[in-house]
C-alpha cells in the first residue's frame, strides 16, 4: 500500500493558547507554530486564546458555542499551556 506524504494530505489544525495571560510565553508559541503550519498547502488553521474568555463560567453561552464548534471542526488540536506547579490555568481546566 503507498503512503501519502503530508503535503497531500487535508487537515484541519485548531492551536489553542490556554494562558491566562495575553502577552505570555505561550502565546510566543502559539505564534510559531501557527507560522510553521501556514507552511503546509492543505491544512486550515484556527486559533483560540483563553486569556479573554471565559469558557468554565455558564453565563457566557457564546465563548462555551465557540469552543464546542472549534473542538468538532479540527482534526488535530495543539494545546500551548503554562507549566504550573499546580496544574494547567484555571480558564483551561474548567472548559474541559
Amino acid at each position: 500500500e503507498k503512503k501519502q506524504s503530508l503535503k497531500s494530505i487535508s487537515l484541519k489544525v485548531l492551536v489553542v493558547n490556554g494562558s491566562n495571560r495575553q502577552k505570555s510565553n505561550s502565546a510566543i508559541l502559539t505564534e510559531k507554530a501557527i507560522e510553521e503550519l501556514t507552511k503546509y498547502e492543505n491544512t486550515e488553521i484556527r486559533s483560540l486564546e483563553f486569556y479573554n474568555k471565559n469558557y468554565g463560567r455558564f453565563d457566557n453561552r457564546k465563548d462555551i458555542d465557540e469552543w464546542i464548534e472549534n473542538w468538532e471542526w479540527a482534526d488535530t488540536i495543539i494545546f500551548l499551556l503554562p507549566n504550573y506547579t499546580v496544574g494547567v490555568p484555571g480558564t483551561f481546566y474548567e472548559a474541559l
